[in-house]
């Protein structure tokens, strides 16, 4: 995150988008879903390994669980996640994957079908009209089938917490449209998957993401890979400003607060002094994070607002300020841990996008006990 003026350090940046969920028991995402399977099908992630990653793994597999024994269940009224729920179905996967991480039911992906480009009958079958929870699982399924799927939290988090709109979902990937901003994030396979969804009428008017690549920078739409080479498959200009790396809160507990600053929920009635400091976004879109609450104002002991943090459309935790006369006080470090800690207690992952360049941000998410991901992401413009 940028604390200061031009590119939100955190990409954690224009939108750094949300998203509840990579498995619902401790994410939004099982807000659809209803009980526990009673013989856990454990997805072994052997990115998330050790004490600090753990928690990641059995929450998502409790996701994945539920998926694939069919146990999600859109057509009811969502509920809001019970945070005593999600710690008791952790703790009982938790022992279960204790006993055997790697069961015979095991959803495996090996590496012939991750890096196989070639669309397999499950990957032909169109997202079209099928129900929200038919596209919901078969998200879900391909984001379990990557090397690592945390570097697909974005999209899990969109999914779950119902801010994306479904353009396609198959086997080979996964194309979506922010429901707030009109943003699309594609997630391919790999890029010869990427082109081939991209030469498909799915965008807005009938047009592909190869037509869109090609539209001048003021008509192109915004889209987000996570692969930056699948978005230079797709003919959009990429970059090092406009690559970024995920940086996940992976532990259980909420962050120590130093109390210096009085944290308070801001309102439309603060557009004026955000939108004077913060530009890497349209005054529009400001103004509808304000209103949906997303955005938190730090006040020092004197009641002067010395900076603040939002969230974006993809839920990722963003938009960090402090402002110029401000800085050096520690506040970007009272900020961020305030907004880790508020997606804690809702039940959600928190991340942000940190631009690759960015080595002061990159320090504070390391301050915080982030987890930096290898994998480049891209947001084109």
């Amino acid at each position: 995150m940028v604390h200061g003026s031009g590119r939100d350090g955190q990409r954690f940046w224009p939108g750094a988008r949300s998203a509840a969920a990579l498995g619902r028991a401790r994410m939004p995402s099982q807000r659809w879903m209803r009980g526990q399977p009673s013989q856990p099908i454990h997805v072994f992630l052997s990115c998330a390994s050790g004490v600090d990653r753990r928690f990641f793994s059995i929450v998502y597999a409790s996701a994945i669980n539920e998926v694939w024994r069919g146990s999600v269940q859109m057509g009811d009224k969502p509920e809001e996640p019970s945070r005593t729920k999600c710690e008791t179905a952790e703790s009982a996967a938790a022992k279960d994957a204790s006993r055997n991480m790697l069961d015979a039911e095991c959803f495996t992906c090996d590496q012939a079908q991750r890096t196989e480009s070639k669309p397999t009958a499950a990957a032909a079958i169109p997202a079209v009209a099928p129900t929200a929870s038919d596209n919901l699982q078969r998200a879900l399924a391909f984001i379990a089938s990557q090397p690592d799927p945390r570097e697909l939290v974005t999209l899990a988090e969109m999914l779950c917490l119902g801010r994306a709109d479904y353009l396609y979902v198959g086997a080979d990937g996964v194309l979506v449209r922010t429901t707030g901003s009109g943003m699309y994030f594609l997630a391919a396979q790999d890029a010869s998957a990427a082109e081939r969804i991209g030469s498909m009428p799915l965008l807005v008017g009938g047009t592909t993401l190869h037509d869109a690549a090609r539209l001048p920078r003021d008509e192109r739409p915004i889209l987000m890979t996570h692969d930056a080479r699948q978005a230079r498959a797709l003919g959009f200009p990429v970059s090092r400003g406009s690559c970024y790396n995920i940086c996940l809160y992976e532990r259980e507990h909420p962050l120590p607060l130093a109390g210096t600053l009085d944290i308070r929920q801001l309102g439309p009635g603060d557009l004026a002094v955000v939108a004077a400091h913060y530009d890497m976004l349209p005054e529009e879109d400001i103004a509808r994070h304000l209103a949906d609450g997303w955005v938190w104002g730090g006040y020092n002991a004197q009641g002067d607002l010395v900076g603040f943090i939002g969230e974006h459309d993809e839920s990722a935790i963003g938009m960090l300020e402090v402002f110029p006369e401000h800085r050096r006080h520690g506040y970007a470090t009272e900020l961020e841990a305030h907004a880790v800690n508020r997606m804690l207690a809702a039940g959600r992952v928190p991340f942000g996008q940190v631009v690759i360049d960015n080595a002061a941000s990159f320090a504070l998410q390391e301050s915080l006990g982030m987890t930096r991901l290898s994998g480049v992401q891209c947001w084109t413009e």
